[in-house]
């Protein structure tokens, strides 16, 4: 109950947020986000005994809209996998995130930002010639967000001109972001499992990226 508390009060505080903001016009077009990086599980040792290492590359995509000044929705799919001898991990996070994103005017090179928001988390521990059985993760998750957006059009001003008359691209930004995701509910990773080497999913972790951001 108190997880649930503390993902949804961050929500709320992302609205508040935006109401006393600085005056900036709402842009209407249409967010995409394409990045990659690394996750670190937070049960690092349990994580890296079973995979062999300790960070694992994932990449990810997210679509979003400024739905108040400074004010985004957005929807993000990530994909991880990551291989150990006998089988392997998959993890696929689908998330919906409110970020509040500090821009006070259209040409603003450095644009920091921060956001929450709800997850449903898919995984599996795939089956390989030793584990005749898979286990399966289905749960609901929360996550929170903070990043740097760096404006690329800041540096090219001609070609990001031609780019914007050619493609219909507003604005363009290089991204830094830290994303660290939880479940509501992890009581099931305590559960035994019956294969040795598989046991259950726990998502808990941290997700460091950099990525491409385009406005259309």
């Amino acid at each position: 109950m108190g997880k649930k508390v503390v993902a949804f009060g961050m929500l709320f505080f992302l609205i508040a947020m935006s109401l006393t903001a600085s005056a900036a016009s709402i842009r209407k077009g249409i967010l995409l986000e394409i990045k990659g990086g690394y996750y670190r599980c937070s049960d690092y040792n349990k994580w890296e005994e079973a995979i062999g290492h300790g960070f694992s590359a994932f990449g990810g995509l997210k679509l979003s809209r400024e739905v108040l000044k400074n004010i985004e929705l957005g929807i993000s799919v990530d994909y991880l996998r990551a291989n150990q001898r006998e089988w392997a991990v998959y993890l696929v996070p689908v998330g919906l995130t409110l970020t509040y994103a500090y821009r006070r005017s259209q040409n603003q090179v450095f644009v920091p930002y921060l956001g929450g928001g709800v997850d449903f988390v898919y995984g599996r521990t795939g089956t390989g010639e030793l584990i005749p059985e898979a286990s399966h993760l289905k749960e609901p998750g929360f996550h929170a967000t903070l990043g740097m957006r760096i404006l690329l059009d800041a540096a090219t001003a001609e070609d990001a001109g031609a780019f914007d008359q050619k493609y219909g691209v507003n604005n363009s930004y290089l991204v830094f972001e830290a994303k660290y995701l939880q479940l509501f509910n992890d009581d099931y990773v305590d559960k035994d499992y019956p294969y040795q080497g598989t046991g259950y999913l726990d998502p808990t972790g941290a997700f460091i990226s950099i990525g491409i951001l385009v406005e259309f």
